[in-house]
């Protein structure tokens, strides 16, 4: 595993415990990472969906979001509930 991938999966796990605990709608340095990447994403791809986004963030190798969310040992609908809110509101805040 490179260590691009291996900082995605614990991004992601981090993203996913701070949103399910969390009332706090600040933003921490992990947030502000995924957010700002989905700004760099769009502006470069206006038309990049969220699945391609989430496949760019993390580094993945594989051509749809099913085959790596099944090669980490996850589904597609967790990476999406992860990082639906992030790349809405880096669509929005351009």
């Amino acid at each position: 595993m490179n260590k691009f991938v291996g900082s995605g999966l614990v991004l992601t796990g981090i993203l996913a415990t701070y949103m399910f605990y969390s009332n706090n709608k600040s933003r921490d340095p992990a947030e502000k990472l995924v957010l700002s990447e989905f700004k760099k994403m769009i502006q470069l791809d206006k038309n990049i969906t969220l699945e391609k986004a989430i496949l760019n963030f993390e580094f993945a190798e594989e051509a749809n979001l099913d085959e790596f969310a099944k090669k980490k040992g996850r589904s597609k609908e967790c990476y999406i509930s992860t990082y639906k809110e992030f790349f809405l509101e880096a669509q929005n805040n351009l």
